[in-house]
């Protein structure tokens, strides 16, 4: 068993194989508790809790203060922890209330910010990041990778072709990059995909969404929904509800000929709840 202090300045502490007591003091450290049960206290500063170098994947939840089994690394306690660095495998990463720094690193992961303004990154792998409340930064990496506004407390405006902050309206000021897929809210969500192949699911709600270019599939979900395919082959499927879908099949030559063809869609719209008449 190790006890590990850093003191003042940014240090870089790393348990052993056994049950550590880390402890990062002042300024902003980054400390790896390895396998056994640790204990972890990042101090003052904004410390970073690492998992890389675990051999199996890990649950992390920066919300509790108790006693937490990582599944891959032990039974850890992690205290005035701001940051996570996640391992190569597929991780469970949650935030906290403040502003948190989450890492994925390799993997298909699973990230919640959480309340607070945050910075999520997927990494490799194909990921789904969920910001929560506040103005967060996503960003996907590599991978199929997915934002979602599940569990929000509003509908949400989202539009994949932007690459700056945009106002989601429901769940603050977000910055998207790399995001291929959207999981809308359980509200009334405006949803626009980008110039690539996208997964659009509205959720519930009634939605509006646009695929844009590419062979997209969209989603409708519980609710009244319009659903626009745009150019590609496109996959639409409205749900439950009274929908509309929009496929955009061809244009028109300045003769009045039809032109060139784009693509072959399939639409299942309209459907109603099995209970209406």
């Amino acid at each position: 068993m190790d006890a590990l202090s850093g003191g003042d300045g940014a240090d870089l502490l790393i348990g052993g194989t056994g049950n550590d007591t880390i402890l990062g003091g002042a300024d902003s450290d980054t400390l790896r508790g390895g396998d056994g049960n640790d204990s972890i206290d990042g101090g003052d500063g904004i410390d970073t809790v690492s998992y890389a170098g675990t051999t199996t994947g890990v649950t992390v939840n920066l919300a509790l203060t108790g006693a937490q089994n990582t599944v891959g690394a032990g039974i850890d306690t992690l205290i005035n922890i701001e940051n996570i660095l996640g391992s190569t495998f597929n991780d469970l990463l949650t935030g906290s209330a403040d502003n948190n720094s989450i890492d994925g690193s390799g993997g298909n992961d699973q990230i919640w910010g959480g309340d607070g303004n945050d910075t999520l990154a997927g990494g490799t792998g194909n990921d789904s990041l969920h910001g929560g409340a506040g103005n967060d930064s996503i960003d996907g990496g590599d991978g199929i990778d997915t934002v979602s506004y599940a569990g929000t407390g509003a509908g949400v405006t989202i539009n994949l072709a932007l690459a700056t902050a945009q106002n989601t309206v429901g769940a603050g000021i977000d910055t998207l990059v790399n995001i291929e897929n959207i999981l809308g809210s359980a509200f009334a969500d405006v949803l626009t995909g980008s110039a690539g192949n996208n997964s659009i699911d509205g959720g519930s709600g009634d939605d509006q969404i646009w695929g844009g270019d590419g062979n997209d599939t969209l989603a409708g979900g519980i609710g009244n929904d319009a659903l626009h395919g745009g150019a590609g082959n496109d996959s639409i499927d409205g749900g439950i509800g009274i929908d509309r879908g929009k496929l955009r099949r061809n244009r028109r030559r300045g003769d009045g000929q039809p032109g060139a063809h784009h693509g072959a869609e399939h639409c299942r719209c309209w459907r109603r709840h099995p209970h209406q008449h």
